[in-house]
């Protein structure tokens, strides 16, 4: 069976982004913008700065041009920090973000052909926590196609989606009482970073 309703989900090389590694990838050019004056000063800098005890930007980019360190998707909540401080280009990363993940749900709603019904559109990772700036664009974006859509966030870990499909391709179809049992067993194994 062929599915086609789907997008890559490889990141900015597949010209998909949304992620946290995408804004962090974005951050980060915005910290090098900064630093040739390209680009504004932001609070991205401080913030990342602190985090790995780097005492300028340019050991910072340095540090990351050579190797000595990466950041990594959990410093996604400096920018939402720094965004909630009013930083202009902390806000603008969060909208592209957002305009980004509209972009990506657009994709699929088209292949569907979901533009004229109501559906729900459900919204998976913590990242959706940070700021509702990111919600709030990507509605603006999917709303322009698809008015009927509905955004609600998963009540359970994002894990749940693979276990499915797992099971989905072993030839298992979870009975509703076994879905609540796998809810259950799976939440219990959250962390803070989920």
């Amino acid at each position: 069976m062929c599915i086609r309703d789907r997008v890559t989900g490889a990141g900015l090389e597949f010209g998909e982004a949304g992620g946290a590694s995408e804004m962090m990838f974005m951050a980060i050019r915005a910290l090098a913008y900064e630093w040739t004056g390209r680009g504004p000063a932001t609070k991205i800098t401080t913030a990342i700065l602190e985090k790995y005890k780097i005492k300028n930007l340019h050991d910072l980019l340095q540090g990351l041009i050579c190797h000595q360190f990466e950041v990594d998707g959990s410093d996604v909540l400096r920018v939402f920090k720094a965004a909630a401080q009013g930083d202009a280009v902390a806000i603008d990363l969060i909208r592209w973000t957002g305009r980004e993940l509209g972009e990506l749900a657009n994709t699929v709603i088209r292949q569907l052909h979901f533009e004229n019904i109501s559906f729900d559109l459900v919204q998976i990772g913590s990242m959706f926590d940070g700021s509702p700036l990111l919600t709030e664009e990507m509605k603006r974006v999917v709303h322009a196609i698809a008015p009927g859509a509905n955004f609600i966030r998963s009540k359970v870990p994002p894990v749940m989606g693979a276990v499915i499909l797992g099971m989905h391709a072993a030839g298992i179809k979870p009975e509703p009482e076994g879905r609540a049992r796998l809810d259950s067993s799976i939440s219990g194994f959250q962390t803070d970073n989920n």
